[in-house]
């Protein structure tokens, strides 16, 4: 399954999941991977604020809310970075779910 395939890679140490600018953890969202979303995480080499919150405005354009917590969980994610915006718009789609 893909969460043990990401997993073994991410162990191994070969494989860098920060390449293109984390584009591993944007596709991963775009998809819907949650789990796949949280192991990227877990690794201490990806940034989840990488080009200005790309990630979470990518959750948030996909009002995906389950991905929308776990990154806003995370605490390198600095909304000082063009975040502001995609956290009101998930607040907003919060309060219509």
């Amino acid at each position: 399954d893909l969460v043990r395939i990401t997993n073994d890679l991410l162990v191994d140490g070969r494989a860098d999941p920060t390449v293109n600018n984390n584009s591993n953890l944007i596709i991963a969202i775009e998809k819907g991977y949650i789990g796949i979303v949280r192991l990227l995480l877990m690794d201490g080499r990806i940034d989840p604020g990488v080009n200005n919150n790309q990630a979470l405005k990518k959750a948030v354009a996909f009002l995906d809310i389950p991905m929308v917590r776990l990154l806003l969980d995370d605490p390198r994610l600095d909304l000082s970075r063009g975040g502001i915006d995609s956290l009101i718009i998930a607040f907003e789609l919060e309060n219509l779910g």
